[in-house]
């Protein structure tokens, strides 16, 4: 019995440290999309500081403060049909087809830790 419990409790950690270095490997991809697509207007650190925000109007928001109360389902929806797509201003262009729905899905994550909601 004690062996099985054991086994049981190795089995499980394994699979939690499988999953956490999924996440890990997620928000590692995620940073390096973003950093390719979406810091030149959001910013390094998401703050809606980037160097082409400054031509923008308006100026991309602060993840920390405008990814709080929204879903996951939310933020990638804005990914792929961009602000329009959820009643935001069109600065925001879509990238529908540009990411896979993996991709998106490290980009959302990645985002999470910015906005400090992950």
């Amino acid at each position: 019995m004690r062996q099985k419990l054991l086994n049981f409790s190795t089995g499980a950690l394994l699979i939690a440290a499988l999953l956490m270095a999924s996440l890990g490997q997620a928000e590692a991809d995620g940073s390096q999309l973003y950093a390719e697509s979406c810091a030149a207007c959001h910013g390094e650190k998401g703050k809606g500081d980037g160097p082409a925000s400054a031509g923008l109007n308006p100026r991309p928001e602060d993840f920390h403060k405008s990814l709080a109360d929204r879903s996951d389902d939310w933020v990638a929806k804005v990914i792929t049909g961009g602000g329009p797509a959820v009643g935001m201003a069109p600065g925001m262009p879509a990238f529908d087809g540009a990411f896979s729905a993996d991709q998106t899905h490290q980009l959302v994550n990645y985002l999470r830790t910015l906005a400090g909601t992950r």
